[in-house]
């Protein structure tokens, strides 16, 4: 059976209201942030495919993904910190024991220089981590 899902507060802080229907599994978004030390944020678009890559040599970071294109170029980081994930977004280190090297990501909203991805779970993964609300 199809469950609804209404996500709220930031995307009420956005002024509108998005539904998602869904069938499998939990939807879960991120926030990639740090765009303005790669390529900026104009690389980005809505639709855009990205892969998430665990960032295993990160020394200062041990829950570290970064987002980057079809060609294998950094576009930015998961956001892992309160201060700079969108409110209803999950953190790195909440995603991070959810795959085993790699995943990809759809770009659904970028608002107020945030870019706001879908983690796109293979169709026969199950996500064994709770959402936080």
């Amino acid at each position: 059976p199809e469950r609804i899902i209404i996500l709220d507060r930031f995307f009420v802080q956005a002024a509108f209201y998005t539904v998602y229907i869904e069938q499998e599994g939990q939807i879960m978004f991120i926030t990639i942030v740090g765009a303005q030390y790669y390529l900026g944020m104009d690389v980005f678009h809505i639709s855009q495919k990205l892969e998430l890559r665990k960032d295993k040599e990160n020394n200062a970071d041990t829950e570290a993904i970064k987002a980057v294109s079809d060609s294998g170029t950094t576009y930015g980081y998961v956001s892992n910190s309160v201060g700079t994930r969108a409110k209803g977004c999950n953190s790195a280190g909440f995603i991070y024991d959810t795959f085993v090297d790699s995943v990809s990501c759809i770009v659904r909203f970028i608002v107020d220089g945030k870019v706001i991805a879908e983690v796109l779970y293979p169709a026969d993964k199950t996500v064994n981590k709770a959402m936080k609300k």
